[in-house]
């Protein structure tokens, strides 16, 4: 009579650390099925998904379909990595026991700048000012995406830019540059100044 091998029992021990260790993750999914115990986990900031599986039986294994069932059923809506997906199971199939913890799902950025936007009040081609006259406001721009489950999210802000204040010129306001008395503009290598023609 041939001794069924025990290596593939779950056991407390194995489910109980499962959570990835470099993300502050919340488990979304964690079931102990006939084929063996499935977590899933999404990262704090819901842009990522993992999946961890603990195999119970040798014999029969999970299936990719069979995944993806469970991660349509928790109504995860971006791009499932089913490369990787297939990988960890052909693994679990041939070593039998526990896949490491994978990341299944990442969301992606819009191709929003992640640089802040500047908006110039003078004429380029004729840049004269009175005083008191606005030169600048830089406008904030977002770096905006989708979370795994399909939601807009904000994943940053951009980058205000490095203005430096060159003669004649008063932020007022943040982001916001004004003249300080009548005179010609210049603004190169983000230096903003004005030759004042009254002296």
């Amino acid at each position: 009579m041939t001794i069924p091998e025990e290596k593939n029992k779950v056991s407390t021990q194995d489910t109980k650390n499962t959570r990835p260790q470099t993300d502050d993750c919340k488990t979304i999914y964690d079931e102990s099925l006939p084929k063996g115990q499935v977590t899933l986990f999404e990262a704090a900031d819901k842009t990522s998904a993992y999946l961890k599986i603990v195999s119970t039986t040798s014999g029969e294994q999970f299936t990719k379909d069979e995944i993806l069932e469970i991660i349509n059923e928790i109504g995860v809506k971006s791009e499932i990595n089913i490369n990787q997906i297939e990988e960890a199971l052909a693994t679990l199939k041939d070593q039998g026991d526990i896949i490491k913890t994978i990341k299944i799902t990442a969301s992606s950025p819009s191709a929003a700048s992640e640089k802040a936007a500047l908006e110039i009040f003078f004429s380029l081609d004729n840049p004269f000012v009175e005083e008191g006259e606005m030169l600048l406001k830089v406008l904030e721009t977002e770096k905006s995406g989708k979370d795994i489950y399909g939601n807009e999210i904000t994943l940053s802000k951009g980058t205000k830019p490095d203005i430096t204040l060159g003669e004649n010129v008063i932020e007022k306001n943040p982001g916001e540059y004004f003249s300080q008395c009548l005179g010609r503009v210049s603004f190169e290598n983000n230096i903003l100044s004005i030759k004042n023609f009254l002296k």
